[in-house]
């Protein structure tokens, strides 16, 4: 019994280690794409949008919606960080009208130091009620938005 727990605590800190190893999540940057596709055997084009957020390592998120103005929420399971100084990102066409990265109200300001500030949520503002689906590939995150899915991109 005693070499069982001896394995399991050696177990647990080296994923332990391992986890701190990896380092704090951050977020590279935030793109946003205007679409326009054709699906094969389809004659109509298809337009929608596809926010992209890379990240420094994958990170899982998740998506909610709100309303009263409708907006799609980001989450990142993990503890996550920004350096832009831009917190608001406005947008002139396609159907995503501006992204919002929410920093946190936790005080955690010293544990990357400048420019980074811990962020709790990335919001996105449509013009008007999308669909929407989110992808995860490796350290990027795909918010498909509108009639598009992961494979617009090949249309």
């Amino acid at each position: 019994m005693k070499k069982a727990a001896i394995i399991f605590a050696v177990s647990l800190l080296f994923f332990a280690k391992t986890s701190y190893c990896e380092g704090p999540a951050i977020i590279n940057n935030i793109l946003c794409q205007k679409v326009e596709a054709q699906y094969p055997g389809t004659k109509e084009k298809v337009e929608g949008a596809i926010v992209r957020i890379n990240f420094n390592r994958p990170v899982e998120c998740v998506s909610y919606e709100i309303s009263d103005p409708y907006r799609i929420v980001i989450k990142p399971s993990d503890e996550v960080y920004a350096g832009f100084k831009e917190q608001k990102i406005e947008l002139d066409e396609g159907i995503v009208k501006e992204i919002h990265v929410i920093k946190s109200e936790t005080d955690t300001k010293a544990k990357l130091g400048e420019p980074f500030y811990p962020i709790d949520y990335i919001v996105i503002s449509p013009v008007s009620t999308v669909k929407h689906k989110i992808a995860q590939n490796g350290k990027v995150t795909s918010v498909y938005l509108g009639d598009i899915d992961e494979n617009a991109d090949k249309y």
